[in-house]
This record gives C-alpha cells, structure tokens and sequence, in this order.
C-alpha cells in the first residue's frame, strides 16, 4: 500500500512538473501582442467607462472629393497609461455622440507607455479609429489592429478578429493560416498574398521591408487597402516595397492611417527571418 502511495505521489509530481515545464514555455513563447491582449482584456469595461469619462476631443473638416463643400468630423479619443512602453497600447475613439466607435489595442511604432498622453497633440482622429499623436515634434500613427468586444463595447467590425481570439493569416513552420487573407514568406524580402477560400483564390508575390524589429513572431495585423502592411506580434512593421519607396517622396505627413508608412523612411531595414 505504501509503495502504491509512493508511485502515485510520483506520478503526480512529474504531471506536475511536465505541466508547469510546458506552461512556462508556452508563456515564454507568446507575442507581445497576445501577452498585452491577455492582460488588458479583463479590464476592457473599466476602460470603456474611463474613456467616455477622458476622451479628448479633435473635430476637423473634411472636403469630399478634393471640393469646396467641407464636412466637420468631430471625435474623440484616449489612450491608458500602462505600466511599461509598449508597441501595444490600450486606445480608444468615441463619435460625435460620445459612443465607443472602437475600443482595444492600438499599435505605434515607437513603443509608448501613454503617461503623457493628455501633452500630446491630437493631430488627427480618422473615421477608421486611427490616430495621430504628436510627440516631441514628430507625428505618431496609432493603427487600431485589435477590438475589445463585450457586454458594454459593441463590435466596430463584425466579422473580424475580437478580443485575444488566436487568428492565423500567416503561414509558418509551426501553423497554416486558414484565414480569407493569408500571407507566406518567401525567401528574402518576398510575400505571397493570397485573397479567397476555398477553390476561389487570388494570389500575388510583392516585395516588403521591414522595420522597427525582426520579423520572429506571426503577423497578427494585415492593412485591407492593397496589403500595403503587416505588423506581427513582437511590433515588426513590414511594408509593401513600392508603396513605402514612394511614400518617402511625400514632403509632408498626412492625416490617414497609411502615413505609418511615411513615418519608416527615417527608421533602418531590419533583417528578415525567413518563417
């Protein structure tokens, strides 16, 4: 009886220790993204309320078409101080109703902790939820890449990822994406996008650059308008070749979510990683 009890307190000690192995490697393993989405998930609500609360106010006027007859756009947004920098931020916009247009995690460039953020110049709020920040003389795109949806945060997009749902467009050793917009890297600085499920597929190979950090970690975010970015869970930032060449040739910022491209033409290429 007593060898029977000394056998299974082994038994479990080793479950045990094999369980706490793996834990500790899968945590080890995990993005920044899905680690930050992870812990800022459960307070979405208390941020939701806080935001309604804080939101700083930006209206612009916008000219349809390039015409005479200007439309006001009026927003308003916040982004939480976090306790370290990060590539990934807790942001959100209201309308012009004071209603939560899109709440959940933000990406920059520059990895920011938002304690300063009331100093900040709101320099745009786009209908899309992106947002421009001026810090310290330079322009800061916030690209939205991941909304909170709960019982007080209503869905902005149905249909797209939610919360810290594990979504798969890029392909890798360890995953195939299943997703309707997948990527693939191939040697060098080359992509295949792919559009399309099932037998109904398009897809075409372009050249990227990469900034900020090393391609190591899945793409989690992919820009609709042409593909022209991605941004991966560690906050490597990869844009389509041709338009990034281009974009350097702007004299000015815009006021658009695309001018995240614009803003890489100061920074280096990082090597790539094939995945």
């Amino acid at each position: 009886m007593r060898a029977r009890s000394a056998h299974i307190n082994l038994a479990q000690f080793v479950s045990a220790l094999f369980f706490a192995c793996c834990s500790q490697i899968a945590t080890a393993a995990e993005s920044s993204f899905y680690s930050q989405c992870h812990k800022l998930l459960p307070v979405a609500n208390e941020f939701a309320r806080e935001c309604q609360q804080r939101a700083r106010s930006f209206s612009r006027t916008f000219y349809p078409g390039g015409g005479t007859r200007g439309e006001v756009e009026s927003y308003s947004t916040y982004f939480r101080p976090l306790d370290a920098p990060s590539h990934f931020v807790l942001g959100c916009v209201l309308d012009f109703k004071h209603k939560i247009n899109f709440a959940g995690l933000y990406y920059t460039a520059q990895p920011l902790d938002m304690s300063h953020f009331d100093e900040y110049k709101i320099v745009f709020v786009s209908p899309d939820d992106a947002v421009g920040l001026e810090i310290e003389g330079v322009q800061n795109t916030l690209v939205p890449v991941r909304q909170f949806v709960t019982d007080i945060v209503p869905p902005r997009l149905t249909g797209r990822p939610k919360n810290c749902e594990e979504h798969i467009v890029e392909t890798t050793k360890e995953a195939v994406a299943t997703g309707y917009e997948r990527i693939r890297q191939l040697a060098d600085n080359k992509f295949e996008v792919c559009h399309g499920i099932g037998g109904d597929n398009y897809c075409a190979r372009h050249e990227y650059s990469f900034f900020v950090e090393k391609h190591q970690a899945p793409v989690v975010y992919i820009f609709d308008l042409d593909s022209l970015f991605f941004i991966d869970g560690n906050g490597a930032f990869i844009a389509k070749e041709k338009f990034y060449s281009s974009s350097c040739r702007w004299k000015k910022d815009s006021t658009s979510v695309i001018n995240v491209i614009h803003e890489m033409c100061a920074r280096p290429n990082q090597s790539t990683e094939e995945k």
